[in-house]
């Protein structure tokens, strides 16, 4: 019953845009969750509570639909190399859930002491799928 009542209330919707008094013709939604709706935040939690299990280098801090994710090394290159790949990961799993990664949005940046910082020799970058990442 319950399951039925959920897929009644995610099945079926159109939107449509109004500007300047004109409506735009509807259009069928196949996916996603309605924004505004009372539901809405919990369904997203429920969908993405899998997200964690992708990473195998970093951890992830999430709020809201914001997710940061971490790790720490001695060493920069292990650093980089662990990200890239955790990214990659994150890229995979939202692709199999429908879901894209913001680029415009996705930062890095490194954190440590003034002495630890100056010993890097190459300025770091990351990329995720031939996308550079802005530090």
């Amino acid at each position: 019953m319950a399951l039925c009542w959920l897929q009644s209330y995610l099945s079926d919707r159109i939107q449509y845009c109004q500007i300047n008094g004109h409506l735009s013709d509807p259009l069928t939604v196949k996916t996603g969750i309605p924004q505004g709706s009372g539901l809405g935040p919990l369904l997203f939690l429920i969908y993405i509570n899998d997200f964690p299990k992708c990473l195998r280098h970093t951890r992830p801090d999430m709020f809201a639909d914001d997710t940061q994710i971490a790790t720490s090394n001695s060493d920069i290159n292990v650093i980089l190399e662990n990200l890239n790949t955790d990214l990659i990961n994150v890229s995979t799993w939202m692709s199999a859930n429908k879901l894209t990664l913001n680029n415009k949005n996705t930062e890095f940046m490194v954190i440590g002491s003034n002495k630890r910082l100056g010993q890097i020799v190459q300025e770091p970058s990351i990329c995720v799928r031939g996308t550079e990442i802005k530090k």
